[in-house]
């Protein structure tokens, strides 16, 4: 049975108010969501609107249909990470695809798809508000070591659950690649690093440049691009997990203009977390029984956050908080002020309840270093919901508030097409992320989750938070 929603608090953090954001046509939702002056964007993996800040829809669209004048036939779009540059006052927006019919492991019509917008407030999704472009995913430009030049070469593989970073010059785009559709083996992580001028006024892309790595060779996978709040020496952090198993190393991506190199910070050492062995949780439990849902993987599943010298990150991690283990939520300041010579955690601590699965944060700090943080919840007797906590700048080490909830689930996961399999379990995929960002005009927050409220479509909602 769902929880009643509880009147909003004015102090942990206070919630401005909410309003529906957009279905998903797919069994998975993948929320996202970015901020302008004036507008919000927000997507999942096959519907996406652009929103006033009181809710009205300006436009919507499927997702399909905005790169629909660069999409082969018979190809689809999916997996959408949408995000607002402050400094170029543009939109970027981020999916994958593949012609499913003849991909194949020897042949794969595959793509990653850039959409840029035209200004800081577009009012629909046609040529005139969007500069969209399919990048070739069988080609990859990657750097010869005699001549240093940049050469084609054919990609052995397809991408998957692609993230999205911006910088002062460049836009980088990584991906987890797979080996053997449909099995999704993973075969390594891409990271393409593309002419930011270039795509602001939509001129043709020619070609870009390529990092890429097989995970036998590897020394980084799933790979998540800070979102930078300010400039800094090293023009982009990323965590992923490491092909030893090392869980969110940090990695330093520079020389970005000439030849990019990645990186990677000493190990630092966690007091709650075991850091050198990622362990996935547990799936959970849906009320009645039936087949769990699915809460995830380890690495991180939404954008850390660089802001004053720290770089913040939350994930799900499997605990047991006395009656067995569940999932939870591990988040984390750490200190990156001595790159690369040293990184160390300032703060870590740990979202979650005896008994039910927090699972698919994302956290935002402002510009007091207050943390913001969405997350799914469910278990034996609560429908996947959402639910958002935060901690004030001048709480305690570790703190967080208590968790309030934004939207009930009312239904069991029952889609057909969500079935999956993880480590040899029956699931049912849900999500893979959860959305949130700052609002660029006074600092605010705009959340984005999805909740079971159909048995067969996801839907999600949106909420509004600040502190002050």
């Amino acid at each position: 049975t769902p929880a009643p929603t509880p009147t909003p608090t004015p102090t942990e953090p206070r919630f401005l108010g909410g309003f529906a954001g957009v279905e998903s046509e797919w069994n998975i939702a993948d929320s996202t969501i970015a901020v302008g002056p004036e507008s919000i964007v927000l997507s999942t993996n096959t519907v996406l609107a652009i929103k006033s800040k009181d809710g009205t829809t300006i436009a919507s669209t499927r997702l399909i249909e905005l790169f629909a004048p660069v999409l082969l036939e018979g190809a689809f779009a999916g997996d959408p990470v949408i995000l607002f540059d402050t400094l170029s006052q543009r939109f970027f927006m981020v999916a994958m695809g593949r012609v499913v019919q003849t991909c194949t492991m020897d042949n794969c019509d595959a793509f990653l798809f850039l959409a840029v917008s035209t200004s800081e407030r577009p009012q629909g999704f046609g040529p005139q508000d969007w500069h969209v472009y399919a990048l070739d995913n069988t080609i990859d430009y990657v750097r010869d070591p005699v001549t240093g030049d940049y050469l084609p070469s054919e990609a052995e593989k397809y991408a998957d659950r692609p993230t999205l970073g911006v910088t002062e010059d460049w836009v980088l785009i990584t991906t987890q690649q797979l080996l053997s559709p449909p099995a999704h083996e993973t075969g390594g992580d891409k990271i393409r690093i593309i002419d930011k001028g270039i795509v602001l006024v939509g001129n043709p892309l020619e070609m870009w440049r390529d990092i890429v790595t097989r995970m036998d060779e590897s020394f980084f996978s799933a790979m998540q691009p800070a979102v930078m709040q300010e400039l800094a020496d090293i023009p982009l952090f990323m965590i992923g997990k490491s092909s030893s198993g090392e869980c969110w190393p940090i990695w330093g991506l520079t020389d970005l203009s000439s030849n990019p190199q990645m990186q990677q910070a000493p190990p630092y050492d966690s007091a709650l977390m075991l850091i050198s062995s990622c362990t996935p949780p547990p799936p959970s439990p849906q009320p009645g029984g039936g087949v769990p849902l699915d809460v995830g993987f380890y690495p991180v599943q939404s954008p850390p956050i660089y802001a004053r010298g720290s770089l913040w990150f939350s994930t799900t991690v499997p605990w047991n908080f006395g009656s067995g283990t569940v999932a939870a939520v591990y988040w984390a300041q750490v200190d990156v002020r001595d790159w690369p010579q040293s990184v160390q955690i300032m703060q870590e601590g740990i979202v979650g309840e005896d008994g039910v699965w927090s699972y698919y944060p994302a956290l935002v700090v402002d510009k007091d270093d207050d943390v913001y943080l969405v997350f799914n919840r469910s278990g034996p007797q609560e429908y996947a919901s959402i639910y958002f906590v935060g901690r004030d700048s001048n709480d305690p080490p570790g703190m967080m508030r208590s968790p309030f909830l934004l939207k009930a689930g009312t239904v069991n996961q029952q889609n057909p097409l969500a079935n999956d399999n993880r480590n040899g379990t029956p699931v049912k995929r849900f999500a893979d992320y959860s959305g949130i960002a700052l609002d660029p005009v006074d600092g605010t927050v705009w959340i984005m989750g999805q909740y079971m409220g159909n048995t067969q479509r996801l839907t999600t909602w949106v909420g509004h938070l600040t502190w002050d």
